[in-house]
């Protein structure tokens, strides 16, 4: 029996496996997979910069800094209390 966990994990891989086949039935599958890459890391870069200039210009519900620190720490704010930002996550399930 496959646990819940170990399901959407398998779930995600095989979307990514489909979207893959997908792309390579266009063009091969190393360009398909790079294809596939580059477009994954683009968007993930657009997340960060979002981030960021929503950091920097005081745009975070929480006014918590996600990535740097207002007093010159190593580690960003948002690692110093986190569990205080629960309900400016949107909540988050405990065990």
């Amino acid at each position: 029996m496959i646990s819940s966990i170990n399901w959407k994990r398998y779930s995600k891989a095989k979307k990514l496996v489909d979207e893959l086949n997908t792309r390579a039935k266009k063009s091969d599958y190393k360009t398909a997979f790079n294809d596939l890459v580059e477009e994954v890391a683009y968007t993930w870069f657009n997340r960060i910069v979002a981030i960021r200039f929503m950091e920097v210009n005081d745009y975070l519900p929480s006014r918590t800094r996600v990535l740097s620190s207002t007093q010159n720490r190593n580690e960003p704010d948002i690692m110093i209390d986190p569990l205080s930002l629960e309900d400016d996550l949107g909540g988050f399930f405990r065990r």
